[in-house]
């Protein structure tokens, strides 16, 4: 089974959603560090509540409007020059925007007072973590939750700008994906792996302040549940927490059904059941006098959908999706919210090509038209601010390109090729109206460029500044192995395909960012000539100097389909060894 960890909320009078993200599994440290204390907080902002819904219980069309629906440009504050970002939720308090999610490096946060232009939080290690995967309104001003090597943390702040990072008590080796705001007790969901393979030990702490936690015992049910996905959402009967169990269904072997719970204070736990088809839910909200979860089938072929007056008796839905010859299926539902205008809003898609579905009822869905004409995007949630809808999550950057070759299908042979990058992305309903601005013509840098300066041109604009000529920049080297198919355009090897000269199969980039594979951080391919030796003295791993060249005098003798990338290439001719900046 995938391991999926997927989420969509928005709590009742809590402007929040959350996402889906996939932990990694921590390296315990040597000891869990003590919580950190937070400073003075300036007078904690008020979330604004949610408007009172209308009634609209009867289904109908589409409305007009309901598909000016646009991206904000990622020049607002949302590109990172140095590697791929996403948001993973948004919360608002006081005027103030914070979305949380994912950079280059480990977490990241952003801030907006429009939801138009956007302020990135860097340089504050006390974000925390390897990514902030929810976000909350409440306490000291926004709570934020995540993981990293060190365990489970939760992060606070005043002003979505400076945060402290606590350790959770209890969370050396777990991490947590959801926290939700109940009252005046914040509640964290989280995971720790079990000793069992495939199996994932329910982990909750609570919270009065956001900075102070405590562990919370979850029902045995969930001690050891065979779930990868878990889903919460909030509304006036308390809290539901719904994750998933396998079943055996005879000849037709295991099945997936929901395993849910409801949270009433802190304290009681009570079982929920779900009637109709088996499947998962990977997104509940409080809409109008019920709760209404989402989901797919056990195979992520079709929507499934169902509704709950106390999130503890569980009705399925005749799930309808209006006929759409510019739609395509819309497979599972990935996440839901309900709006201020009493409607529900529902994305589906994982990997790229999410869409958004309209409903009245959550049984009868449309498309929402606009979400079909992008290109390469995924959801990770959405969120109702006032009369404004949010969807956010990704989208493939086209100026953002880290270096890599492809050498194309007519020589059978699969080549390395990076590629586009992504931005963290927002969408916004009505449409900021706003386009995404020309990139500037490139300019060449200066006698002494930096390896980033180097990366932002294109292959040919690093030939038309550089040419032949020697440059030396700071790197962060790196050293992988990747296999290729089919035969190898003749040529040297070395060249072709970044090998690092020593007959491994290794393959060198150089890194403006100290970060391991696979994180996505822009690189330059590296190549080292088996002549020279040069690859002798180059560390597995490390900072150091590089001194090289494109348009290296072998790249004459690469077959003409690959010549071009050849010349390309940049050659180390010498390296150093270098302090970490």
């Amino acid at each position: 089974m995938d391991r999926r960890r997927i989420v969509a909320l928005l709590g009742a009078g809590v402007l929040a959603a959350a996402c889906g993200v996939t932990p990694t599994s921590p390296t315990p440290p040597a000891a869990t560090p003590a919580p950190a204390p937070v400073a003075s907080a300036s007078p904690s902002p008020t979330a604004a509540p949610i408007p009172t819904p209308n009634p609209s219980p009867t289904p109908r069309a589409l409305r007009p409007g309901e598909d000016d629906w646009g991206r904000v440009p990622f020049a607002n504050g949302l590109r990172d020059r140095y590697g791929s970002t996403a948001i993973n939720a948004m919360a608002e308090a006081g005027g103030t925007l914070v979305a949380v999610g994912r950079g280059p490096t480990g977490a990241a946060a952003w801030i907006s007072t429009d939801l138009l232009t956007w302020r990135r939080v860097t340089g504050d290690p006390s974000i925390g973590g390897d990514q902030m995967s929810d976000v909350v309104a409440g306490g000291p001003g926004f709570v934020a939750v995540g993981s990293s090597a060190e365990g489970a943390i939760a992060s606070v702040s005043s002003d979505g700008f400076h945060w402290q990072a606590i350790a959770l008590p209890r969370g050396a080796h777990a991490w947590v994906g959801h926290v939700v705001l109940q009252g005046s007790t914040f509640v964290a969901f989280g995971g720790e792996e079990a000793a069992e393979e495939e199996q994932v030990r329910l982990r909750v702490w609570t919270s009065a302040d956001g900075v102070s936690w405590e562990p919370l015992a979850a029902p045995a049910a969930l001690d050891f549940p065979q779930s990868w996905g878990d889903t919460v959402g909030v509304g006036p009967p308390g809290i539901v927490y719904v994750a998933e169990r396998e079943v055996e269904r005879g000849e037709d072997g295991l099945s997936v059904v929901p395993l849910g719970f409801r949270l009433e204070g802190t304290t009681t736990w009570r079982p929920s059941t779900f009637s109709g088809p088996d499947g998962y839910v990977t997104g509940i909200t409080w809409h109008e006098d019920r709760f209404v979860a989402v989901g797919g089938d056990v195979g992520y072929s079709s929507p499934v959908a169902w509704t709950s007056p106390d999130g503890l008796t569980w009705q399925s839905v005749d799930v309808v999706i209006a006929a759409d010859v510019d739609s395509p299926p819309p497979g599972a539902f990935a996440s839901i919210v309900a709006t201020a205008d009493g409607r529900l809003l529902a994305s589906t898609g994982y990997e790229n090509d999410s869409r958004l579905w309209i409903s009245d009822d959550g049984a009868a869905w449309s498309a929402v038209p606009w979400f079909g004409a992008e290109g390469t995007r995924w959801l990770n949630g959405m969120a109702s601010f006032g009369d404004r809808l949010v969807a956010f999550g990704g989208a493939e950057d086209a100026a953002l390109v880290s270096d890599g070759y492809d050498a194309g299908e007519e020589l059978g042979a699969a080549f390395l090729s990076w590629g586009t990058m992504t931005s963290a992305a927002i969408w916004t309903d009505p449409s900021p109206g706003l386009a995404e601005p020309a990139p500037a013509p490139p300019r060449c840098p200066e006698a002494k460029p930096t390896l980033l300066e180097v990366i932002s041109l294109s292959p040919a604009d690093r030939m038309r500044c550089f040419g032949r000529r020697s440059i030396t920049f700071l790197a962060y080297l790196d050293r992988y192995q990747f296999g290729y198919e089919g035969p190898v355009p003749r040529g040297p090897p070395w060249l072709i395909s970044a090998d690092d000269g020593t007959g491994t199969g290794n393959e060198l980039w150089a890194r403006p960012l100290a970060v391991d594979h696979p994180r996505p951080v822009v690189s330059l391919s590296i190549h080292v000539d088996p002549a020279s030796k040069v690859g002798r003295r180059l560390p597995d791993a490390g900072w150091v100097w590089l001194t090289g060249r494109f348009d290296h005098p072998k790249a004459k003798s690469c077959q003409a389909a690959v010549r071009a990338q050849c010349r390309q290439a940049f050659v180390v001719t010498n390296v150093r060894k270098a302090a970490a900046p």
